[in-house]
């Protein structure tokens, strides 16, 4: 049950590590861009933010170098679901900033994706 406990635990952090990186969104800015959609635009401004989940992930192993979760099918389980999970709260919180500002959430959907992905990967390899 411990077990269990400290990988929701787990989960839940992984999944909050694109919020800083995202803080504000596009409250950032006072006018709405227009975006040009090409082919594997989406890919391409997804692909920095892989890698800087990857570079946290690093990061965040020379301060906890060890896991929560001893178990590898927990652990696992984790590294697939967190970047769902922190791409689903991205987009929701791009629904909820909608009313006050245009925003597009399948592409903070992504971002969080590809941040969690890089970051849970990195833990899941390296962390003992």
């Amino acid at each position: 049950m411990e077990e269990i406990l400290l990988a929701l635990l787990e989960l839940f952090l992984e999944a909050l590590v694109w919020f800083p990186v995202d803080f504000g969104g596009s409250r950032r800015f006072g006018q709405v861009r227009q975006v040009v959609r090409t082919p594997g635009h989406l890919a391409w401004s997804s692909l920095p933010f892989l890698i800087a989940g990857a570079v946290l992930g690093g990061l965040s192993l020379l301060v906890f170098p060890t896991a929560l979760v001893r178990s590898v099918p927990l652990r696992a389980t984790h590294c697939m679901l967190s970047p769902f999970l922190a791409g689903w709260l991205a987009r929701a919180l791009a629904r909820r900033g909608a009313r006050l500002n245009p925003v597009r959430p399948r592409l903070g959907f992504w971002r969080a994706f590809f941040l969690t992905a890089g970051f849970a990967v990195v833990r899941f390899g390296f962390a003992n």
